[in-house]
């Protein structure tokens, strides 16, 4: 005997049992609350976000474009809202109306302020008038203000192809003048 106390000895075929302590699968990691909590914040912020944007891009393009009877009205803005034409220049925008657009027509209101008269002349060529205009030829166009410091536009565009918008300020020799416009191309198409 020892002086520590019992002793047992299990011998392999001895029929004794041996006890084991059941064995454990290793625990997974759980994610930090904190981390968990912010996946279910921000989930439906991001879903709230992304289906806003989308009916704001929806909105949008209907207030460009308007359903007539299986056909689409078209809105486009021509010129750029607030421009500075120099002395002795013009500022030329050139748009194209669609083959298959019917009702097409250019309409808004311009206001032209600057030295020696707060005026300028726009006028609304076709291609072939455009091309007169600048090789300084006389040529009939679609629309012509005249010298003016405001005025509106109203015309309509024959057919399909390239116009040309001129904010003429070629007769100021001094003065460079700034306008403002809310000029839209509207038309009817597919």
């Amino acid at each position: 005997m020892s002086d520590g106390g019992p002793s047992q000895s299990v011998g392999v075929g001895s029929g004794a049992a041996v006890a084991m302590a059941p064995v454990q699968a290793p625990a997974e990691p759980k994610p930090p609350v904190h981390l968990s909590f912010a996946l279910v914040l921000l989930l439906p912020l991001a879903l709230l976000a992304w289906f806003v944007d989308h009916e704001i891009a929806q909105q949008t393009v209907a207030q460009a474009t308007h359903q007539v009877g299986g056909h689409r009205l078209y809105k486009v803005s021509v010129g750029k809202a607030a421009l500075s034409v120099r002395a002795s220049q013009s500022a030329v925008y050139t748009f194209n109306v669609p083959v298959g657009a019917t009702n097409a027509k250019v309409q808004g209101h311009f206001a032209a302020t600057g030295d020696s008269g707060n005026d300028i002349e726009v006028r609304l060529f076709t291609e072939a008038q455009f091309t007169n205009w600048k090789n300084d030829h006389e040529t009939p166009a679609l629309y012509s203000s005249g010298k003016v410091s405001v005025g509106d536009v109203a015309a309509a565009l024959p057919t399909a192809g390239t116009y040309y918008l001129v904010f003429n300020n070629k007769f100021s020799w001094l003065s460079a003048k700034t306008i403002q416009d809310n000029l839209v191309l509207s038309y009817v198409g597919r």
